[in-house]
């Protein structure tokens, strides 16, 4: 069962597992991270945000239609500070970078860089090295949007793919490093509480292979 991170009467955040889908997803009778909140709840929980079924970490419900309202909005008008650790391999040459790129979809449930000229929403990532790791750097990834598979593939196509990444390569067109799982997890979320408006940190702890040293 996902760990229970926190619950009061408008919220409630889990850790999710790799191999979970936040929602229902293509194969019938195959559980999914809401399914299971709700079970452990007893309760209905609203959507709010994803995260991919290979990526871990914190995903936050609303527990009412109007935490649901206002957690939508604070997402969407990017008021929400969200968080990730990353292993990626190789490191980056640069301590520190923000990548924005126009995205365009691929195959299908898939994102690929826009062509010069081709239209396609603006996907923002902002990144620092935080500790070298095998083969590569810990780095600590800040979304500033919410594109499909963002981080995944713009940090592919800088060079510097997570490991484990199953399907964005980048340029070279193969796998950072054979693994048992995407080192991507979504570790701290900042925000304003939905119903109080005061400031609310919530974290998932990250596996042993991303914590910071």
């Amino acid at each position: 069962m996902p760990a229970l991170l926190f619950r009061d009467e408008a919220v409630a955040a889990f850790d999710k597992p790799v191999g979970l889908t936040t929602i229902p997803g293509r194969r019938p009778g195959e559980p999914c991270l809401r399914d299971l909140a709700e079970a452990a709840l007893g309760t209905r929980v609203f959507i709010v945000h994803r995260l991919d079924r290979e990526t871990s970490g914190l995903v936050l419900f609303a527990l009412s239609a109007a935490a649901h309202r206002a957690l939508c909005g604070a997402f969407e008008h990017r008021e929400v500070d969200k968080r990730y650790l990353a292993w990626v391999a190789p490191a980056p040459a640069a301590a520190e970078g923000r990548l924005e790129q126009r995205l365009a979809p691929a195959r299908r449930g898939f994102m690929r860089l826009a062509r010069p000229g081709e239209a396609g929403p603006v996907a923002i990532t902002a990144w620092r090295r935080l500790a070298p790791l095998a083969e590569g750097a810990l780095l600590e990834v800040r979304p500033e949007t919410g594109r499909t598979h963002q981080i995944r593939l713009q940090l592919a196509e800088a060079g510097c793919p997570i490991v484990g990444e199953p399907h964005y390569h980048g340029p070279g067109g193969l796998p950072a490093r054979a693994a048992p799982r995407l080192f991507l997890h979504a570790f701290r979320l900042a925000l304003r509480h939905p119903v109080t408006g005061a400031p609310l940190t919530l974290e998932a702890p990250p596996p042993p292979e991303l914590a910071p040293p």
